[in-house]
């Protein structure tokens, strides 16, 4: 919508930056909760040489978050996990089933059992809730990633993330340290 690509082709820039404001607006009067959850790319390859897979580890980071949100409800209710189609659907259901079993070692602090079956994906285009979130995930990224050059863009962005951060429940980009070697120790005599 933003970059005005597709159906948004034609469609000027003032008034996809309208109804991406919308659409905040919507999602800030609305009843949702929002999870925000990155990681530090550069860090990670920087600290790690065989770094879990980085779309893994934040849909770990994502599922845990929503894991630990759902124990303040009912004791048998459980999250059901809906997202946008991608080329590694078929990678995160597998680890959802392994997330659910076991942590994602060095990285979770425990198993997913409040996380339904599986990872429902479909098209973003066929569903409102997928795309506020993909407007969601959009704005807080552009808003913690981007210096925008033009002081009415950064107007705009800073207006929407803002009406995004009034639902979001927890915005977390994991950085991790680099490791360190430690010290040889030096035996005694």
């Amino acid at each position: 919508m933003f970059h005005g690509r597709a159906a948004w082709a034609n469609v000027p820039l003032v008034w996809r930056v309208k109804a991406c404001d919308l659409v905040a607006k919507v999602l800030a009067r609305s009843s949702a909760l929002f999870i925000f959850r990155g990681v530090d790319l550069r860090a990670l390859r920087a600290s790690y040489s065989s770094p879990y897979p980085a779309h893994l580890l934040t849909l770990a980071h994502t599922l845990e978050d929503v894991h630990m949100r759902l124990d303040g409800f009912d004791h048998d209710s459980l999250g059901l996990i809906l997202a946008d189609e991608h080329h590694a659907a078929n990678d995160s259901r597998r680890s959802l089933r392994h997330f659910k079993l076991a942590r994602v070692p060095g990285y979770t602090r425990r198993p997913l059992r409040r996380i339904a079956d599986t990872i429902y994906y479909g098209p973003s285009h066929a569903s409102r809730m997928l795309q506020a979130a993909d407007v969601a995930t959009y704005f807080l990224n552009r808003d913690r990633t981007i210096v925008e050059s033009d002081p009415r863009s950064s107007k705009a962005v800073a207006k929407i993330a803002a009406n995004v951060r009034s639902i979001t429940v927890s915005e977390f980009v994991w950085s991790p340290r680099r490791k360190t070697q430690r010290p040889a120790r030096r035996g005694v005599g």
